[in-house]
């Protein structure tokens, strides 16, 4: 009876201790394999914004691009809006004038970063409403960013400083209005060059 009960404990102990170790070696196998899967999904997640990077690279790219197509093009426009009755060298020079024209026009937004249009017209001789469309014009094809207030000012932006702003809103996600206007007070530079 004795030798019996003893080799009943015996086994039940050998039985604990092989259940305990199952258990274990299941627990490891569980754990290694939930860290295969992260470790998965953390390359998976870096592939993902690696892609990201790259195609917001390439659409920075793009953008520069359409912007000197653009700002060629509206060089093309604006020496197809003034009319020249002679040829050959008058034309040259009226055109080359249009062009030095247009680079005073952006330079002087660029300049001023504050442009208030009343003004801008008065430098080059134009009425408001002109000045107002030249800016807008210049705005919607990409030559110039900014934007315009309700007291007829256009606040000339820099892409570096649009990015920024841009890189503000990426870093903190969802902002409010106060945060975004108080830090675009701190990233954009409003006095004149």
């Amino acid at each position: 009876g004795g030798v019996r009960k003893m080799k009943k404990k015996k086994e039940a102990n050998k039985e604990a201790k092989r259940a305990a170790t199952e258990a274990r070696a299941a627990a490891i196998k569980e754990k290694k394999e939930a860290e295969e899967k992260r470790l998965e999904e953390d390359m998976a997640r870096k592939d993902a914004e690696d892609a990201r990077e790259k195609e917001m690279e390439e659409e920075d790219l793009k953008r520069k691009e359409e912007a000197k197509k653009k700002e060629a093009e509206e060089y093309e426009q604006w020496k197809a809006s003034i009319s020249v009755e002679t040829q050959g060298d008058e034309e040259d020079r009226i055109a080359a004038e249009s062009q030095d024209l247009l680079q005073e026009f952006i330079e002087y937004i660029q300049t001023t970063k504050v442009v208030i249009l009343e003004e801008l017209a008065a430098h080059f001789n134009f009425r408001t409403e002109v000045a107002f469309n030249r800016v807008q014009e210049l705005e919607s094809n990409g030559t110039i960013t900014g934007i315009f207030d309700d007291r007829g000012k256009f606040i000339y932006i820099t892409p570096d400083e649009m990015q920024a702003v841009a890189d503000f809103i990426k870093r903190r996600g969802r902002v409010s209005i106060a945060e975004l206007a108080a830090e675009s007070g701190k990233l954009i530079n409003l006095d004149a060059a």
